[in-house]
Order: structure tokens, then sequence, then C-alpha cells
């Protein structure tokens, strides 16, 4: 669900409970949603921080097998990391691509 979704509803139950007749059980109910909600939005913050760490921990493990590879390595062994890390670009690739999606969604949903 759209970060969007989770605002507006906190911005709802935010205005209700600036209602000076709400009843004391409706008033901890609606609490007990805007809690809920803001649990909700505050997920999607951890999945990109999860996210960025993973791709930079790819990056790291991308230099270190480009370093073994420049080193002095026999030559069937450097075919075998030319092809290790043209698979871990690869994956490097689509890592940074759903980091670069959480950031926009994460940055649209707080306009």
């Amino acid at each position: 669900m759209p970060d969007s979704v989770f605002r507006a509803n906190i911005d709802h139950f935010l205005e209700t409970l600036d209602d000076s007749d709400l009843a004391p059980e409706s008033y901890a109910a609606i609490v007990k949603r805007l809690v809920e909600e803001e649990d909700k939005l505050g997920r999607y913050q951890e999945q990109l921080e999860f996210a960025e760490s993973r791709a930079a921990n790819g990056r790291s493990r991308l230099d270190r097998l480009r370093w073994m590879r420049d080193g002095e390595v026999h030559p069937a062994q450097r075919a075998g990391l030319d092809r290790l890390i043209a698979t871990f670009e690869l994956t490097q690739r689509l890592l940074d691509n759903f980091c670069r999606q959480l950031r926009t969604q994460a940055s649209t949903s707080q306009l």
C-alpha cells in the first residue's frame, strides 16, 4: 500500500482526535488505529534501510572480487572470477534499482 494512504489515514485519525465530543471508548479505539498506521508507515523506512544495507554489502563484495581478479591469479581462476563478477554485477544492479524504487516511493509519499 502506498505511504500516501497511511499518511492520509494518520491525518484522518488526528483530525478525529481533535473532536472534543469524542467518547472515551472511541478515543481509545482511534488512538489504537493511529498507532497501527504509524507502525505500518515505519516498516517502509525499515525496508529501505535494510535494502540499502544489502546493496552496500554487495558493492563491497564486488570490490573484493575485482581486487582478487586484478591481482596475480591463474588464468583459469581469472575466467571463473570474471563469470562470478558478471553475476554479482547483475545482482547489484537489481539491488540498486530496488533501492531507487523504494527511495522514490518514500519521497513521493512524503509530498
